[in-house]
């Protein structure tokens, strides 16, 4: 599969949620905007020089947005990668944990692993913390 495939079902995977969570976007519209709402759980200006942004050349736009709260899906960005990579999200909190989790995946069934694989996803929506900042301390 393509990277493209697999960047295409992780985001009709997410704009499912989204309707789910939002309801249904307004007319024509088939993907969501992505923005980060804060960096490293912080209401920060973003410094574009950054790491996470070197890769990227030509110019580059900070945009301030205001979006109604219950118009937003927050997920966790760095969480959001097991998605857009199709692999399965575990809740382990140390590498003994981490490889018993593996080794219980690896041993379902194909279609009982993409089940718990996609179930295992909507933790990536837990975002507490974030959720407890102000969309305006900016």
């Amino acid at each position: 599969m393509a990277n493209e495939d697999c960047f295409k079902a992780a985001y009709d995977w997410l704009v499912l949620r989204m309707k789910r969570c939002i309801g249904e976007p307004p007319g024509g519209v088939f993907y969501p905007i992505w923005a980060w709402h804060s960096l490293d759980n912080k209401p920060v200006k973003v410094d574009l020089r950054r790491s996470e942004f070197n890769n990227y050349c030509g110019d580059h736009y900070i945009l301030t947005i205001d979006v109604p709260y219950e118009q937003v899906l927050l997920s966790d960005e760095e969480s959001w990668h097991f998605v857009l990579n199709n692999w399965f999200l575990s809740d382990a909190k140390s590498e003994k944990d981490f490889d018993k989790a593996e080794a219980w995946f690896d041993s379902l069934s194909l279609n009982e692993q993409r089940q718990v694989k996609e179930k295992s996803w909507e933790s990536i929506f837990d975002v507490n913390e974030i959720v407890n900042i102000s969309f305006h301390e900016f």
